[in-house]
């Protein structure tokens, strides 16, 4: 079918700055498509060695997988479902933690979305930090102390702040005007 989103990887070549860069030719990372898979929110893993996706399967509700941070053949490898036990089903929004230890994502339920966050080791261990069913898009800051994230609940997408943990959600944008969705943070700049 034509109309999968697929996942595809491709290695950038840069000059130093401010040189051009050229991009490597494209490889399908995606389930092939006998399995009808829709793949987004794709999201390396801090160290490279893996590659979180949402997939959903003949129009199932999205589930984590894993694909290995390398493709050494031309065909990619069956990636590997993060929860066995079939606990995470409606997941969407993926980000990492600086140190790959945690993931966060949104759960996508009838009627509500909410910011849970997981052990990427352990999906049984998962935790609910929102409660006011319109939450998503959750980005961990560089130091893996807090989260941001966009909220509906008054109605009009605002980016929100949380610590890690959850509770004193503090509202940043505060606009009625606009907007404002898909926050994230810049980059620890190692000073």
């Amino acid at each position: 079918s034509n109309d999968l989103r697929q996942v595809f990887v491709a290695e950038v070549a840069c000059a130093p700055a401010p040189g051009q860069c050229s991009l490597g030719k494209p490889r399908n990372y995606s389930y092939s498509e006998d399995f009808n898979a829709v793949e987004y929110s794709p999201v390396w893993s801090p160290d490279g060695a893996r590659l979180a996706v949402v997939a959903s399967i003949n129009g199932a509700p999205g589930r984590i997988y894993f694909h290995p941070g390398t493709l050494e053949t031309s065909v990619a490898p069956t990636p590997s479902v993060f929860d066995r036990s079939d606990t995470i089903i409606g997941a969407d929004c993926l980000d990492w933690s600086s140190d790959g230890l945690f993931l966060v994502y949104t759960w996508k339920q009838p009627g509500s979305n909410e910011i849970y966050v997981v052990p990427a080791n352990d999906p049984k261990r998962w935790q609910k930090l929102t409660n006011t069913a319109g939450n998503k898009e959750a980005s961990f800051s560089p130091d893996g102390q807090f989260l941001v994230f966009t909220s509906t609940r008054d109605q009009n997408p605002e980016v929100y702040l949380m610590p890690v943990g959850g509770g004193n959600e503090a509202n940043l944008t505060r606009s009625s005007s606009t907007r404002d969705m898909q926050p994230d943070w810049q980059p620890a700049t190692g000073n």
